[in-house]
């Protein structure tokens, strides 16, 4: 079972196996953005000046062994413009960026998106949608063909940046809810799933 969490800030020197961080299609970094791309000398702005960096919503595109950096990989994913991010748009990147983590076999995620206006996402929410999203992530079709196992998913740890000390008791209540959704929801996928031989009246009775 994935643990959920939460931090107060986030600095380059934060100890993970991936750190997420969103770009945004305007040329100034902000937020943990614009700290890594300090520690690490502007190279973020560099890649920006190649035009090498994911700015449309939804992209990704993993840093490894960045200088100044301490956690070993970097997932960037784009944001899109700033002036169109709201709820739905942070969710299709934090999809991405969560479907990515578990893909490359990531153990320990911190995540450092900014998120939108308090308006369009409270705390709750905030930790109810990251838990929910990161169950779809994890979620895998109960094939009941023979055949190789698929190998269980590596991550284990899953921990929110930049929550202050007032807000982390409404996020961690929406992580709360959010895992017991999801895993509500990965039951109604595997009922969903099954074949109609074996998904009988008396099998959901």
């Amino acid at each position: 079972m994935v643990r959920f969490d939460t931090v107060e800030g986030y600095a380059p020197s934060a100890v993970a196996d991936c750190v997420v961080l969103g770009i945004f299609s305007e040329p100034t970094f902000t937020g943990s953005a614009r700290s890594v791309d300090a520690a690490t000398r502007g190279r973020l702005k560099q890649l920006r000046a190649s035009g090498d960096l994911p700015t449309r919503l939804g992209e990704t595109q993993l840093l490894l062994e960045l200088p100044g950096v301490k956690a070993p990989r970097v997932l960037l994913v784009g944001l899109g413009k700033r002036e169109e991010f709201r709820r739905r748009a942070w969710r299709k990147a934090m999809g991405a960026a969560l479907a990515y983590c578990v893909k490359s076999r990531s153990g320990a995620v911190l995540l450092a998106v900014e998120r939108p206006a308090v308006t369009q996402m409270d705390d709750y929410y905030l930790g109810r949608a990251v838990a929910e999203l990161t169950g779809t992530a994890l979620y895998r079709i109960n094939d009941l063909k023979s055949g190789r196992v698929a190998r269980r998913s590596a991550l284990r740890s899953v921990r929110i940046a930049n929550v202050s000390r007032s807000e982390q008791g409404d996020v961690r209540r929406g992580l709360a809810h959010g895992q017991a959704v999801s895993s509500g929801q990965a039951l109604l996928r595997d009922l969903g799933n099954l074949p109609g031989n074996i998904c009988t009246p008396r099998y959901l009775a």
